[in-house]
């Protein structure tokens, strides 16, 4: 999956590309969606844990992630390349429990608005 970070909806300055839906640990952060394009000049960045979905999202400079297989989001801080925060969505579904699009992985979603990072996901009491 690809997350921008954009200013307005037509001026991306900065890509993150993730590739696949589980099991993977590597970020690749382009400076321009020129870069994406072409494939050069990119940042590798290797996470501590292996993510799962394909919602995640970067704000304020920390890619926020599930984790593979568990229920649990992870602030990773790509300045200081270490994780931030974790916690835990109490009775979230994960790993296909819950999967409301086709391919799966798709239990926990992750966005942000001006109030902050918001995590949408199923519990086995609203599923």
């Amino acid at each position: 999956g690809v997350a921008g970070n954009c200013d307005s909806a037509l001026d991306f300055s900065q890509v993150w590309y993730m590739d696949g839906y589980t099991s993977s640990k590597v970020v690749r952060e382009y400076q321009s969606m020129a870069d994406f394009v072409s494939g050069e000049d990119y940042r590798l960045f290797r996470l501590p844990y292996s993510w799962a979905g394909t919602n995640h999202l970067v704000y304020n400079g920390s890619l926020y992630f599930n984790k593979y297989q568990s229920n649990t989001l992870i602030r990773y801080n790509f300045q200081s390349g270490s994780v931030q925060a974790q916690r835990s969505l109490e009775y979230a579904g994960f790993n296909n429990v819950y999967p409301y699009t086709w391919g799966g992985f798709s239990d926990i979603d992750l966005m942000a608005d001006e109030g902050g990072v918001w995590a949408i996901y199923a519990t086995n009491q609203n599923a």
